[in-house]
């Protein structure tokens, strides 16, 4: 890849991974929650889930959505469905004053990995940084450069916001902020799914 292409990948997977989505959301408000260290298989389960969807689409699966649209649509809209069921559960789930991270444990590696089937800005952003940045001429060295900006940049912004959720922690151990968190964290996770649904 050029110097100039590099620069327009970067631009990118910043613009892409750091932006609010289903990712950033839930490390943020896991964060506040569990902790940063806790949050660890969370996080790299969502890398691990993002470069095997990455490179699942390289090697033929954009192919087959572009044979059967049908197939993306229901994916999309199952996994929109599912994701505004999961803001509804954290905009509605008890406070705990004391902050006791005990009885929901975050998400696990797998789980997290598995998250991004029904994450639709995950498909966006893979779909699109394919169709962009994949050099026929070059499809195996391209992918490998994508997976580092796409796969691997996935770390970088769900643990800025990790951070950032941490920062917070003690702003939120008053029981009426925290639900004030819930809920505004579970509105923002709507209108972060909801666009999604529509992309083409």
């Amino acid at each position: 890849m050029s110097g100039s292409v590099l620069w327009s990948l970067t631009l990118y997977a910043v613009a892409s991974l750091v932006t609010p989505g289903p990712n950033t959301l839930l490390a943020f408000a896991s964060a506040v929650h569990f902790g940063i260290k806790r949050l660890w298989p969370q996080i790299l389960g969502v890398a691990f889930g993002f470069l095997v969807e990455l490179w699942a689409c390289g090697l033929g699966l954009d192919a087959l959505f572009n044979m059967v649209p049908v197939a993306r649509q229901v994916l999309k809209f199952l996994g929109g469905g599912y994701l505004i069921f999961l803001a509804i559960r954290i905009a509605t789930s008890p406070v705990d004053p004391t902050m006791n991270t005990a009885r929901k444990p975050p998400m696990t590696f797998i789980q997290a990995a598995m998250f991004q089937i029904v994450n639709p800005k995950s498909w966006v952003i893979v779909l699109g940084g394919i169709a962009l940045y994949a050099d026929p001429a070059h499809h195996y060295a391209s992918m490998l450069i994508i997976s580092l900006f796409l796969g691997l940049g996935t770390i970088p912004a769900v643990v800025t916001w990790a951070v950032a959720g941490i920062m917070t922690k003690s702003y939120l151990s008053h029981p009426r902020r925290l639900r004030y968190f819930n809920i505004a964290m579970g509105l923002l996770l709507i209108v972060a799914v909801v666009p999604m649904l529509y992309e083409p």
